[in-house]
């Protein structure tokens, strides 16, 4: 059963006892039968939250204290107030160490709050003593020197920060240098604290953060390892990117009672939502492809670009977790990620001489498939936040073609009605269909 199921189930338990339906005894034989659902710590979030915000804030204030009339100090007093926040970080958390204080609300707090201070470190003493470098080197150091604090503390508020300066480092690296390769293996320094977090309880607090910071920062840094040299085919790359994100997520973390605690599923189907209706405008073809051709003509210089190699490794990943999820007859998943596929065919069409217009309509028609899918799966189940994911995504493909094309308010104004009293039919049906809807 899955966790939302047995949280439905839970809550519905002391009725059922009240009513007479099951016994106190057979209720507790439940609960010990499938155990505690995997939900989400409000305690432990709040903690997170705060000790982030305490430890950036203390930070930038001692920052902001040593900016105050910082070029009248001597250098020797300015290197000694550098190395302050260093040498108080070192003793919270030495001190966290030597007393036992294992828990979230000492241990993230202090080893946050010491990987910013040997940042502001390096900084006050690059600035005091002139030492030669550029911002690039100077995330790369910082990153690098707070890294086994993440290990040491088992700390995923630095790893956050963690991923967040490689991120950093490695658009710097795209518009200074060159393609941040680097980025790849550093990012893989992190995931052993990936998988330890995600050990005890993979929907916990913990793991939803680290996902949802990974999925932001690789989605920018694909976007700045792109050279742009093949008109579109950020197309594929991110079409394939955000399948993949969708497709993994629920494949190793579908099981998540709440939309925070999957980032994979939710950022891909997000994401693939989003790209399909902005790709569902002429214009964006128009603007990509046509007039360009000779952009795109030299096919043989591809293999040498850092963004063909990106786009055929998502595609493969992609197209991998589609065929499994069609294997295990998960439709509606499975066609979520055909985007994967879509969006292929999607730029091949783009390239041909007037295809913005086969382009166009394919993603219209394909974005009108997954929302008439999500509706019936919403339906089918009786859960209404479901359909009403649903409604709104067609309601967007509706209202984005009226925007789009030379329609009459009249014609509007019953696509408007239409609509409205879809939304209505699409919520009082599950109502109907039983007590039990899910919300």
């Amino acid at each position: 059963m899955g966790q939302k199921h047995i949280l439905w189930l839970y809550r519905e338990l002391p009725e059922l006892v009240s009513q007479g339906v099951l016994t106190g005894e057979q209720a507790e034989r439940l609960r010990q039968h499938y155990g505690e659902p995997h939900a989400l710590s409000k305690r432990l979030v709040a903690l997170t939250i705060f000790g982030a915000a305490g430890a950036i804030l203390i930070g930038a204030g001692i920052i902001l204290l040593l900016a105050h009339n910082w070029e009248q100090l001597s250098r020797a007093l300015r290197a000694a107030l550098s190395l302050a926040p260093l040498l108080a970080g070192q003793i919270l958390v030495g001190w966290t160490l030597w007393t036992g204080r294992e828990s979230v609300a000492w241990r993230e707090p202090t080893a946050a709050f010491l990987s910013l201070a040997i940042g502001a470190s390096i900084a006050l003493i690059g600035q005091t003593y002139h030492v030669p470098g550029d911002f690039g080197e100077f995330m790369f150091a910082w990153v690098i020197l707070a890294l086994p604090l993440v290990y040491l503390r088992n700390s995923s508020l630095t790893c956050i920060l963690y991923m967040v300066g490689i991120t950093i480092w490695a658009c710097h690296r795209r518009f200074y240098e060159a393609t941040p390769w680097g980025f790849w293996p550093l990012l893989a320094l992190a995931v052993p604290h990936f998988i330890r977090a995600a050990q005890p309880n993979p929907y916990a607090a913990r793991p939803a953060f680290l996902g949802w910071t990974l999925v932001v920062c690789t989605s920018i840094t694909i976007g700045m390892m792109m050279e742009y040299k093949i008109a579109g085919l950020w197309v594929i790359v991110y079409g394939n990117l955000f399948a993949l994100f969708y497709l993994a997520g629920q494949k190793w973390f579908g099981q998540a009672p709440s939309v925070f605690q999957k980032p994979l599923l939710s950022a891909g189907g997000l994401g693939i939502v989003g790209l399909s209706l902005l790709l569902t405008f002429r214009e964006i073809w128009r603007e990509v492809f046509e007039g360009r051709s000779g952009y795109v003509e030299p096919w043989r210089d591809v293999p040498m670009t850092a963004e063909f190699i990106i786009a055929f490794l998502l595609v493969c990943g992609a197209v991998a977790l589609f065929v499994d999820a069609l294997r295990n007859k998960q439709t509606g998943h499975a066609l979520f990620g055909a985007m994967s596929i879509v969006s292929v065919v999607g730029f091949g069409l783009g390239t041909m001489a007037h295809g913005a217009l086969w382009a166009m309509l394919l993603f219209n028609v394909y974005l009108f498939a997954v929302s008439v899918l999500t509706i019936l799966e919403g339906i089918r189940a009786n859960h209404l936040g479901t359909v009403n994911v649903g409604m709104l995504m067609l309601a967007a493909l509706i209202l984005a073609r009226f925007f789009d094309s030379d329609i009459g308010f009249v014609a509007r104004g019953m696509a408007f009605i239409l609509i409205g009293f879809g939304f209505l039919a699409a919520n009082v049906v599950p109502i109907k269909r039983g007590k039990g809807v899910a919300k």
